[in-house]
């Protein structure tokens, strides 16, 4: 499979009132993939087409990247572990 520049497919979703942008795709056992900071789940665009022939692919923009809505408050400090963890576990529990 060749590279590839395009980005994933997503969708959004909604989590404690911000929209959360999120790839979907095969199916089966999932894998999860998480970007790091600061990046998003284009990251993955070159894994994911062949994890996803044995496996359902999830890719989600973390808050406050790529796709997802940002925090109202932007300030340092303000994108801690345990808030990225609570809108993480608001995608994972939506889908």
């Amino acid at each position: 499979m060749p590279i590839s520049s395009n980005p994933l497919e997503k969708k959004m979703i909604e989590v404690n009132g911000k929209q959360m942008a999120v790839h979907d795709s095969g199916s089966g056992q999932s894998v999860v993939f998480l970007h790091g900071n600061p990046t998003s789940s284009y990251l993955w665009r070159n894994i994911i087409p062949h994890v996803a022939t044995t496996a359902r692919c999830v890719a989600p923009d973390l808050i406050g990247h790529g796709d997802s809505d940002k925090l109202d408050d932007t300030s340092p400090g303000q994108y801690t572990f345990v808030q990225h963890r609570e809108y993480l576990d608001g995608v994972l529990d939506a889908l």
